[in-house]
């Protein structure tokens, strides 16, 4: 880790097991204050949190990087829709997967209108 005037500048490896040779991957980190080592990860690991538990679940589930969507308020408005389809698809307290709740929704329009709802019986 490297401190400047105001600035912290930072490189993880980071270890990829695609093939059976252990491969590193190496990350760089900016920031425009300046951290010690510890914090500085805590804000890293809170990054790829927000990463895993937001993005990945739009590209997988809702197969968000397939979009066609390209230009007018059209992008802005299926974000929005997706969003709230997702915090909806999260409630219920199940065992079932995102997946499966979002092809339930679609297949069964009274445990749609349950989540839309938000009643306690979604099961």
């Amino acid at each position: 880790m490297e401190r400047t005037a105001n600035h912290t500048k930072a490189a993880a490896s980071i270890p990829c097991n695609t093939t059976r040779v252990r491969n590193f991957w190496m990350r760089y980190y900016l920031c425009s204050t300046t951290l010690d080592a510890e914090t500085f990860a805590r804000a890293v690991r809170a990054h790829w949190g927000i990463e895993n538990r937001l993005h990945w679940v739009l590209d997988v589930v809702f197969h968000d990087d397939l979009t066609r969507l390209r230009s007018g308020n059209g992008p802005q408005n299926m974000a929005i829709i997706r969003h709230i389809a997702m915090n909806l698809v999260r409630m219920p307290a199940d065992k079932q997967s995102l997946k499966v709740r979002r092809k339930r929704a679609n297949l069964d329009p009274d445990y749609l209108e349950r989540l839309i709802r938000q009643s306690n019986t979604l099961t």
